[in-house]
């Protein structure tokens, strides 16, 4: 059987860079009241004025500069955490057909599985993992009689290969 390959964590990437990225305008609203508070009132309205400018400012600015310093540490290593592990060979495979496919519910949120000999693999697109999440909602290619192989480590998919005949 020839296997076409639908995800592979080491070609897709780090894909997560926009959670710490939220923290940009946040950063900079804080920037701007502490280290430049007669422009707060210019940029965010009038009411934004006075001695507290400067103090909620920075502690904005603290806040979001640790989450956005934390947010990329913590999706970062995960990544290289796992790119790593696919790299050396530290994962277990699986092959055969999936069994008890459970898609997302209709509204999109929700854990999405399904069992392949006996293994069971869970997977939601809202959550903040390396390894693949694409719900059969989304064009995810997993399926009840699909024939697939599984690189895996934990609970998460590596590499997900579909079989064609």
């Amino acid at each position: 059987m020839e296997f076409e390959t639908a995800f592979d964590l080491a070609r897709s990437g780090y894909k997560y860079g926009w959670f710490p990225a939220a923290a940009l305008l946040p950063l900079l609203a804080g920037a701007v009241m502490a280290f430049a508070p007669r422009l707060a009132p210019r940029l965010m309205g009038s009411h934004v004025k006075g001695r507290l400018v400067r103090f909620f400012g920075m502690i904005f600015f603290v806040f979001a500069a640790c989450w956005a310093a934390l947010a990329f540490m913590n999706t970062w290593n995960d990544y290289r955490h796992h790119r790593d592990v696919l790299a050396s060979g530290e994962y277990r495979t699986v092959e055969g057909v999936v069994e008890n496919f459970r898609p997302l519910a209709a509204h999109g949120r929700g854990i999405e599985s399904f069992e392949v000999k006996g293994v069971r693999f869970q997977y939601s697109p809202l959550a903040l993992s390396p390894g693949f999440n694409r719900a059969a909602a989304e064009g995810g290619p997993i399926a009840n009689g699909v024939h697939v192989r599984i690189a895996y480590f934990g609970l998460a998919i590596l590499r997900l290969e579909i079989g064609r005949r």
